[in-house]
């Protein structure tokens, strides 16, 4: 409705001017008499366009294809509208006319369009809205089912028009104008709206009713899917789901489960692409019909399709394919022929009707030793084994004295055959080998009682055997070592055979083992020493600390300043460098004398609050100023005040009372600018009137007249107009006009200034122009600003609802004077900035009844059913809006707030909360996996991420505030905050892209990297139009020690020396210059250039499954939050470095937050998970009963709460204001992850996708996800890099506390689950997935639609 008020001066400029434009009418134009009008006249009639001429005849032939150039005063239009009469009914079926005037319809007529044909469309050409001027001779109008741009219906006579009727139709905006009867229904209006106004008459029955009703450009017009950029209803598909229709079949692919067959909507029996036909009549379709040509047969069977299975012997095969039809036994004669059997009883291959030994598979016939003996000569000498007794002795026929297989030989000629004799070589022996042997003789030669054969000694009657000193010599052994005095040289000393060091009689011994006999050792048991020295044996006689007095003596042996730990320690000296008293090691301050702890302004700056306004002067820009904590536009001691609401301050604005101008200009202040005849000179100081000798609208002006009770000022708003104007218009338009609200660019302001003319005797009504917000139950508040006119952040832990004000309205006349306080409606109001998708506006003096306004639905973010002025016994019925105002004078029943309903993204406690009944209701936050992203949406959010970035204020109102606060997220000794803080940090951030974004439904992406383990720089992550800095290995050399490294190529290497005195040290750095943060640049760093650092130094992390199995196991949330905090340091330190790497800068990157968002999407995960599945409360912990430093606010609050009900975890759980819920990944952009969507590549996406699901919804058990065989090693030493190098930049009590830090974080990268198997992938999603999609899962899953990301089918 704005927009058409706004055209309505432009139209007026343009009304006197010759036409600019020849029309073009191309329609069809049939006009014909009403049921009732045909009885009356007797006939109908059909009136045809002819060149600029209308002819009529009685033939109700309708004219088709007409196409005429008419002038731009649309003659032939008028004409043949003049031409109807009361009751006929002007048909145009199709068309589009442009015109550039008013389209008067004097007679009571219906221009009804087609509701089967593309309806016909009325285009303003040169104007923005087309204007009805009715008459007092008007019977009414009705339009049906026509489409328009602006229209306006208004009174062109001393009285109102008696009716209008708009059916059907489609149109910008609707104003009607002194309209007293009329009938809005079943149209669609959007984006202005409907506006009802009793200007110059007075209503007596309007009904809106059944319309779409679309405001602006919050929601298009009626918008059920506001979330869906593509859609506005939703359809057959529901919102998010195109309605798109592959196949042409008029069924979308979203209830067609054949979207690519024309011929089928479901696959039935055969399947999509398949026509479920039935070609030979069976009952079976040809799909599922072996032999669809033969009505016999559903399958081949063996003879196939047209042959009958036969089988005559029924042996199972069909006589088609028998050899042996009539024998059951054969399907082939094979060897023996049909009717014998082939059987081989023996098996040799040759079945028995050949075999004449069939019982002998060696043979076939009997041969010379029969069926059972094989014809054999085994040992080869000619004679068969049968006849051979022995068979296996070539020698041999028969077994002789000696038997087969021995010859009866006597080899040493003894006359005892060899076969009988025990030494046949043996001559002398033949009967025994005697002691000696076969070969040997049984002799003594020294006569000792032992046979030369068993003595080893036998010519020494003294020795058996040689013994150490052999034969002849004895083996005595003086000292009774072992060791005979032949080899000894030292005989009489058993210890020892040799000298040594120590010579015979002492013995070479080292206790201590250090290299030096004890003999010649002082110090015999102590390895280190062979003197006793200073501290004596068994103590070093080191001096750790060079001081020289050794450690044995030095309590202190690190510090070569202090001998004794005194108060502070070994490690640190006595101190009190601010002589307070308190030694340097116990004071948080140790240069500031005046403080022990930093407090909130830190060491060496008192919190000290100079103003008093509960601000500390180091974080009040005006700590002077108690009204002011930033500088805003006037300066301290200056408000920022706003008299016209223009958003420039008054201090700035040198029309501070003219809400249109900022400077003077030409004509002052109050005065337009405007140069009506283009002369160059401004109207008010051009001696030549424009072409209309109108005089202009009165400059706005205020007059202030005293009575005895009050004081009135009445501010006139600018606006001029070249077209003669009535009194009574110029009252409804200024009035409508000055009643308008002015909308802030962000923020729930609006500025409000009523006006009725000076000239009128009607008492003069003025409200002070105030910047207000109000709330749902009716309170009028002021808007207290910061700079730039932005709402007041809400300070943490402060509560941000402003002290309610008291609003009144004076009347004042020349005369009398009377005060009256305005009262609340009971009506929903709203914050603010509303647009009124219907209005109604009734000036003092008029009256309107029986305005009717039912069952519209009217969207728009901020849309609202108004009522300005006093309507007795109008009503406001099952409406859809966001807000209803009006007086008491208007009933209301069941009007709902819609769904599409939210507050503004301000930054405030209602930011983007929808509007529910008489209060707000949670956002919800949906979160998405960086690779659901597409380009178009991320080019929004880094937009606004950049937006953020350039802006200047305090925390969360810029992006580099966000740094500052940081470090307060990792304090040592603050319990397990780690992931409640940081669920807060991100909130806030993601709260400030929204407002920069002014987009409710923008979030933050997440990056689940664990699914990228395998190829983690290949991510779409580092493209240069999302972040940037994609790092690429460098192999190492012989020059580097064969040391790998990592470069950007897309960066700038920047490179710094670090003179560490003893040593230089190069420092190694890469400036982004693509991505979200390229160009940028910051404060405070003393490197090589104040850009956007990263420094990688790995491209590998652990893989998802280990990831879940790690959180499904562990059901504390301290161990929990530990675990988490210790796992993500390594995409800080090792794989993005620089800025990341550093907690104090690590938010300078906006990788920071994206990791961030996984972070809190794991902590999402293990709340759902263990609430659903655990039966716990993961809301809550024994050492959770504390505050989040900097926020002083709950720890508990900030855990969140997971919602069962709504799958989303809910904060802050005390008040939720959003709930936050995730979707899951998408491989390569194409690949989703989920039931919901299946367009698979690579041969392994089917399988991963599944699996994946499955590790998501929690359907694997801690052992079954231990057991999925990994692709890639975990990396565990990359992990503990990670801890020890993001640690070290933590603020720490001590070294020792650093150092325990670390090494606990260490101890948790030992206790990360590693697989069992590892072997090489079989697929690249495998690869990149680190692990083989081949596995079971068994447990029952969680919920689709919540943590798990995965989304129902």
């Amino acid at each position: 409705a704005r927009s058409v008020l706004h055209n309505t001066g432009a139209m007026r400029a343009k009304r006197g001017s010759p036409p600019a434009l020849r029309t073009w009418l191309c329609m069809y134009l049939l006009i014909c008499s009403s049921p009732a009008a045909a009885i009356n006249s007797g006939k109908s009639r059909n009136l045809q366009f002819a060149g600029d001429e209308v002819s009529g005849s009685n033939l109700a032939v309708q004219v088709t294809g007409c196409s005429v150039t008419l002038p731009a005063e649309l003659v032939a239009v008028r004409q043949a509208l003049g031409s109807a009469s009361a009751g006929d009914i002007v048909c145009v079926a199709g068309g589009r006319i442009e015109v550039d005037g008013p389209l008067p319809l004097t007679q009571g007529i219906t221009l009804r369009g087609s509701t089967s044909e593309a309806k016909t469309e009325f285009v303003a050409a040169q104007l923005q809205e087309w204007v009805y001027e009715t008459h007092a001779e008007t019977a009414g109008v009705v339009l049906e089912h026509l489409v328009f741009d602006n229209v306006r219906f208004r009174f062109g006579g001393k009285e109102a028009t008696s009716g209008v009727k708009i059916l059907g139709c489609t149109m910008e905006g609707l104003v009607f104008d002194g309209v007293s009867h009329a009938a809005v229904r079943d149209n669609t209006v959007q984006p202005s709206g409907v506006v009802i106004m009793a200007v110059g008459a007075d209503i007596e029955e309007v009904v809106v009713e059944d319309n779409q009703i679309g405001m602006g450009d919050d929601v298009e017009i009626g918008d059920h899917c506001p979330a869906d950029p593509t859609k506005t209803v939703p359809g057959a598909c529901g919102c998010g789901i195109p309605e798109t229709d592959l196949d042409g079949d008029g069924t979308p692919n979203c209830n067609d489960q054949c979207p690519q067959d024309p011929t089928k909507v479901a696959p039935r029996l055969c399947g999509c692409g398949v026509a479920d036909k039935d070609s030979d009549g069976d009952g079976v379709v040809d799909c599922q019909d072996g032999c669809p040509q033969d009505a016999e047969k559903t399958a081949a069977g063996q003879c196939g399709c047209g042959s009958v299975d036969v089988d005559s012997d029924n042996d199972g095969v069909a006589d088609c394919l028998d050899g042996c039809p009539q024998d059951s036994g054969k399907d082939n004669p094979g060897v023996c022929g049909c009717g014998k059997s082939d059987n081989d009883s023996d098996g040799d291959g040759t079945p028995d009707c050949n075999d004449k030994c069939p019982n002998n598979s060696d043979k076939i016939s009997p041969g010379v030793c029969g069926c059972q003996a094989s014809d054999t000569d085994s040992d080869g000498d000619g004679t068969l084994d049968c006849e051979d007794l022995c068979p296996g002795d070539a020698q041999k026929l028969a077994p002789g004295k000696c038997g087969c297989g021995s010859g009866d030989v006597d080899s040493d000629g003894d006359g005892v055959l060899d076969c009988n004799d025990l030494c046949p070589d043996d001559a002398h022996k033949s009967h025994s080998v005697g002691d000696c042997g076969c070969g040997l003789p049984e002799i003594d030669s020294d006569k000792d009682g032992k046979k030369d054969c068993m003595d080893g000694c036998p010519h020494d009657f003294l020795k058996e055997n040689p013994g150490v000193c052999g034969c002849g010599k004895q083996d005595r052994d003086t000292d009774g070592d072992h060791t005979p005095d032949c080899v000894d040289f030292c005989k009489d000393d058993a210890g020892k055979t040799e000298p040594g060091v120590c010579g015979c009689g002492n013995p070479d011994i080292d206790r201590d083992a250090d290299g030096t006999p004890d003999c010649q050792d002082r110090c015999p048991e102590d390895a280190k020493k062979r003197e006793p020295g200073i501290c004596g044996c068994g103590v070093s006689d080191q001096d750790s600390d060079l001081d020289g007095t050794p450690d044995c003596n030095d309590r202190c042996p690190q510090n070569q300043d202090k001998f004794e730990p005194g108060v502070c320690g070994c490690a640190e000296a006595d101190q009190d460098t601010d002589n307070d008293g308190v030694h340097d090691c116990e004071d948080p301050c140790p240069k500031d004398a005046k403080k022990l702890s930093p407090g909130v302004c830190g060491c060496g700056r008192a919190d000290v609050d100079s103003d008093h306004d509960g601000v500390f002067d180091c974080e009040d820009e005006c700590a002077h100023d108690p009204k002011k904590v930033a500088e805003g536009q006037c300066g301290c001691g200056h408000q920022d005040t706003d008299s016209d609401g223009d958003g420039t301050a008054d201090c700035g604005d040198q029309c501070p009372h003219d809400p249109l101008k900022i400077v003077p200009g030409p004509c002052g202040c109050n005065k337009s600018d405007e140069d009506t005849n283009g002369n160059g000179l401004a109207d008010c100081n051009d001696p030549v009137p424009p072409a209309t000798t109108v005089p202009p609208t009165a400059p706005p002006t205020t007059t202030s007249t005293t009575t005895a009770s009050s004081t009135t000022t009445t501010t006139v708003p600018k606006h001029t107009t070249s077209h003669a104007m009535s009194d009574a218009e110029m009252i409804g338009e200024l009035a409508w006009m000055a009643g308008e609200e002015k909308l802030e660019e962000e923020g729930a302001v609006f500025t409000t200034t009523e006006y009725i003319p000076p000239a009128t005797t009607k008492p003069s009504v003025s409200k002070d122009p105030v910047q207000v917000v109000v709330t749902p139950d009716g309170e009028t508040k002021p808007l207290v600003t910061t700079t730039a006119g932005e709402p007041t952040p809400s300070a943490p832990g402060a509560s941000t609802t402003p002290k309610p004000t008291t609003k009144t309205t004076t009347t004042t006349t020349t005369t009398t004077t009377t005060t009256t306080t305005t009262t609340t409606s009971t009506f929903f109001q709203p914050p603010g900035k509303v647009s009124q998708g219907v209005g109604v506006y009734i000036p003092d003096g008029r009256s309107a009844s029986g305005i009717v306004i039912r069952r519209n639905s009217v969207f728009g973010r901020d849309s609202s059913v108004a009522f300005d002025g006093y309507a007795r016994g109008s009503q406001v019925t099952n409406n859809v809006a966001c807000y209803f105002t009006a007086g008491a004078s208007v009933a209301q029943e069941e009007n709902t707030i819609g769904a599409w309903c939210v507050h503004p993204p301000d930054g405030s406690d209602r930011h983007c909360r929808p509007i529910v009944g008489g209060g707000y209701g949670m956002q919800r936050r949906l979160r998405k996996e960086i690779h659901l992203w597409t380009d178009k949406q991320f080019e929004r959010f880094a937009a606004a991420v950049n937006k953020l970035k350039i802006q200047h204020g305090a925390y969360p109102f810029s992006y580099d505030s966000f740094e500052t606060v940081h470090p307060n997220g990792h304090v040592p000794n603050s319990g397990p905050s780690f992931l409640p803080w940081h669920r807060r940090f991100l909130y806030d951030f993601e709260t400030a892209v929204q407002r920069a974004a002014n987009d409710c439904g923008m979030t933050v992406p997440y990056w689940n990297s664990f699914l990228e383990a395998g190829d983690i720089w290949e991510s779409v992550v580092w493209q240069p139009n999302r972040y940037g800095g994609r790092a690429v290995k460098i192999e190492g050399t012989q020059e580097n020690a064969f040391v790998d490294s990592w470069e950007v190529p897309t960066g700038h290497k920047c490179v710094d020396v670090l003179d560490l005195g003893f040593m230089k040290v190069e420092k190694v750095n890469w400036c982004l210059e693509d991505g979200v943060a390229a160009g940028w640049t910051h404060d405070g760093d003393k490197g090589c250039t104040k850009c956007v650092h990263r420094k990688p130094s790995a491209g590998s992390i652990n893989s998802w499954p280990s990831v879940i199995a790690f959180l499904e196991r562990t059901p504390e949330f301290e161990r929990v939050n530990t675990w988490i905090n210790d796992i993500h340091a390594t995409m800080h330190a090792v794989i993005v470095g620089g800025d990341m790497g550093n907690v104090n800068a690590s938010p300078r990157d906006p990788i920071f937050f994206l990791h961030h968002a996984m972070v809190d999407r794991m902590f999402a995960w293990w709340q759902e998970f263990q609430t659903v599945k655990g039966g716990l409360e993961t809301h809550s912990c024994p050492t959770c009963k504390q505050t989040l430093k900097y926020y002083d606010e709950s720890l508990e609050d900030w855990m969140g709460f997971y919602s069962t009900a709504n799958r989303c975890i809910e904060i802050p759980q005390s008040n939720p204001r959003s709930c936050i819920a995730h979707q899951g990944h998408s491989m390569e952009g194409s690949v989703s992850f989920s039931f919901a969507e299946k367009v698979h590549v690579g041969v392994g996406a089917a399988a991963c996708e599944q699996k994946l699901d499955e590790v998501n919804l929690g359907m694997c058990s801690v052992q079954q996800a231990v057991s999925i065989t990994a692709t890639c090693e975990t990396p565990k030493e990359i992990f503990k890099t990670g801890c020890a190098e993001w640690i070290s930049t933590m603020p720490m009590r001590s070294e020792a506390d650093r150092d325990a830090r670390i090494a606990e974080c260490q101890k948790d990268m030992d206790d990360t689950i590693t697989y069992e198997h590892v072997a090489p992938p079989t697929a690249k999603e495998e690869e990149k997935l680190c692990f083989r999609c081949h596995f079971d899962c068994s447990e029952s899953p969680l919920p689709f639609g919540g943590e798990s990301g995965v989304f129902p089918p």
